[in-house]
């Protein structure tokens, strides 16, 4: 009975060491995971459980050596260093306003100039182009986005095009946000493939289980990195270009002025505007006319009707006053 016993807590010990082996392991592959010192930190990780077994101390000691030396086509970090000074991750973006005569020539110039370079266009919206609205000046807003190498030639060429009545520009550095995402996917990625070959040497259900679920975990982390990646190098392959375009009559003049050519602009801009309401009569009065149309008719029978009307009235009036007197003579 007693050696019975002794087997059972014999087993029961060497289940514990596995477990705490096993342990020990996903502390150091996680210490790894943060980017910092965990060659040291594994070591210092497994050593307690080491201390109970010389046997196990081999083991681990070779595992932690493994994982120090960094895998076959693997980046590290001097190399992910050496890239960032290579070239910077810049988004840059630019909002112009421009004006322009020539409304279909421009937004056709346009849209051909961003597919030649290679881009597309996100967004564009209309205003004003409908058939009830055609007398008014349209607008449009357009989202393009070109390759970052061709953007300075794209805002050339829009600038040639038209009127440019606002432009502005941005520039975003987000080259320490790529590569501290870049850092966490390579530290993750050595976890993953780590926790596979623990995968393959688990021997009970219970560590199977544990490292599942951490690889689970590692993985929609990786994926979670991946699409941020893939998000930065779009923002930064394709700049951003947000355009307003409007229709006009007259340009604006973007150049400095003297007070006399204000005061010519000005009293122009009176002319022009008596000119433009002028304008805004009468094709609202020609568009009107069949309405107009419908109401003088309307207008006419009416006034024909109360005249006859009246007519009629004052026809009955002067017969009951004549059939009155031929009474009153007949009396007589």
């Amino acid at each position: 009975m007693k050696k019975f016993r002794v087997f059972i807590i014999h087993r029961e010990v060497e289940s514990m060491k596995k477990r705490i082996h096993l342990l020990s392991v996903l502390l150091a592959i996680a210490m790894l995971a943060t980017g910092c010192g965990a060659s040291a930190k594994y070591e210092s990780a497994a050593s307690a459980p080491m201390a109970a077994d010389m046997a196990m101390e081999e083991a681990v000691a070779e595992e932690a050596y493994e994982m120090e030396a960094p895998a076959a086509g693997a980046t590290t970090s001097s190399e992910v260093s050496q890239t960032v000074q290579v070239g910077r991750k810049l988004i840059r973006t630019f909002d112009m306003n421009i004006e322009t005569k020539e409304f279909d020539e421009v937004m056709a110039g346009i849209q051909a100039k961003v597919q030649e370079l290679g881009g597309y266009i996100e967004q564009s919206s209309l205003d004003g182009g409908s058939a009830y609205y055609s007398h008014y000046n349209r607008y449009s807003d357009m989202t393009v986005r070109v390759p970052s190498d061709k953007l300075d030639g794209f805002v050339e060429n829009v600038k040639e095009s038209a009127n440019v009545t606002y432009i502005s520009e941005s520039t975003e550095d987000i080259t320490l946000k790529y590569v501290d995402t870049e850092s966490r996917k390579i530290a993750l990625e050595t976890e993953r493939d780590r926790l596979l070959e623990l995968l393959e040497k688990a021997e009970t259900v219970e560590d199977i289980i544990t490292i599942e679920g951490r690889l689970s975990e590692v993985r929609y982390q990786l994926e979670s990195y991946a699409s941020q990646l893939r998000t930065y190098d779009n923002l930064v392959d394709y700049s951003t270009v947000h355009i307003s375009i409007r229709e006009v009559d007259r340009e604006t003049k973007v150049e400095p002025k003297t007070f006399w050519e204000e005061v010519t602009e000005e009293f122009g801009d009176s002319l022009y505007g008596i000119g433009r309401n002028c304008k805004n009569f009468a094709i609202w009065f020609l568009g009107s006319t069949p309405y107009l149309f419908i109401w003088a008719v309307v207008i006419i029978i009416a006034f024909i009707s109360f005249r006859t009307i009246g007519k009629k009235r004052r026809l009955k009036k002067v017969l009951k006053t004549t059939e009155i007197e031929k009474e009153d003579l007949s009396s007589k």
